[in-house]
């Protein structure tokens, strides 16, 4: 019985990563992507901050809004988009944050280094 349990749940697993593991796995380690989700569904936060380097945020569905006030309160203030990059000021500084769809429900905000 023991062994037809393990079997069973080995066969879902590796079904699971078949279908879903490109998806999962699109951004390297998904641990802090799925922390940030859990963090968003519980409804404590609308934006995430889910990694230093680059600094990258997730958020649920296209509500750049949410993302350009978040900013703002931590003093950046929002100049333009281009395509999927939204880009801040700050004194004499510039930052660039590209968008990018994960797993269909939620959007990657990461940091562009300047060139």
């Amino acid at each position: 019985m023991k062994k037809q349990i393990t079997l069973v749940v080995g066969l879902v697993l590796i079904v699971f990563f078949i279908f879903f593991g490109r998806q999962l796995f699109q951004e390297g380690n998904p641990l802090p992507y799925l922390i940030g989700m859990v963090k968003i569904e519980a409804g404590d936060h609308s934006v995430v901050q889910v990694k230093n380097k680059p600094i990258s945020y997730l958020m649920k569905g296209k509500d750049y809004f949410t993302f350009i006030e978040e900013m703002k309160k931590k003093g950046w203030t929002f100049n333009q988009q281009m395509g999927s990059a939204f880009l801040f000021e700050k004194k004499e500084q510039g930052i660039a944050f590209l968008s990018k769809t994960y797993s269909g429900k939620y959007v990657i905000m990461e940091q562009k280094k300047k060139k």
